[in-house]
């Protein structure tokens, strides 16, 4: 691997950029093997493993790869345990101007710190976000927890009257008896 692509090592997810991507066709490959990201809402299961290819186009830094990662979710309907994998495809842009001017950076823009270094957790982390799903089931049939007990009806059957309405739902029973 020549100086125009080389694998940064891994530091809480920032590569020294300067020397790689310094001119136009520059090219920084970061490996990732990170088993914690600040920020991110959903437990990791895992660590975040992938690449992402930073790339000097001459108007703007593209970073471009792959993320593998599992998480760690409930089931919407039981709160069981459920690991999601999840395989993301990173293509995202920065301008330069961008890059110059820091001020005016969004989150979902690669940042870069002190004129060498670039920061990709927020890259990630956005990516991993988004890519979540809101809502997993553990299998398709999941039946869920009794309203009143609590039972996980996946493994017992609760004993709870099933004639007894909700009291906050009385005023309406009459409606279903027409």
């Amino acid at each position: 691997m020549g100086a125009a692509a080389r694998t940064a090592a891994v530091s809480l997810m920032r590569y020294d950029i300067f020397s790689t991507l310094s001119k136009v066709g520059g090219r920084a490959v970061c490996g990732l093997d990170e088993r914690n990201l600040e920020g991110l809402h959903i437990p990791l299961e895992g660590p975040i493993r992938g690449e992402i290819v930073l790339t000097n186009t001459g108007s703007c830094i593209s970073a471009r790869g792959h993320l593998q990662v599992a998480l760690q979710m409930e089931c919407a309907r039981c709160l069981r345990p459920v690991v999601v994998k999840l395989d993301i495809d990173v293509n995202e842009e920065c301008t330069l101007s961008q890059i110059d001017d820091l001020h005016i950076l969004t989150a979902d823009q690669v940042p870069v710190l002190d004129d060498t270094i670039v920061d990709l957790s927020e890259l990630v982390r956005q990516m991993i976000e988004l890519h979540a799903p809101w809502r997993v089931l553990c299998s398709e049939d999941c039946k869920g927890l009794c309203p009143r007990c609590g039972a996980n009806l996946n493994f017992e059957q609760c004993q709870c009257s099933k004639d007894e309405i909700d009291p906050r739902l009385a005023a309406l029973k009459h409606l279903a008896e027409r």
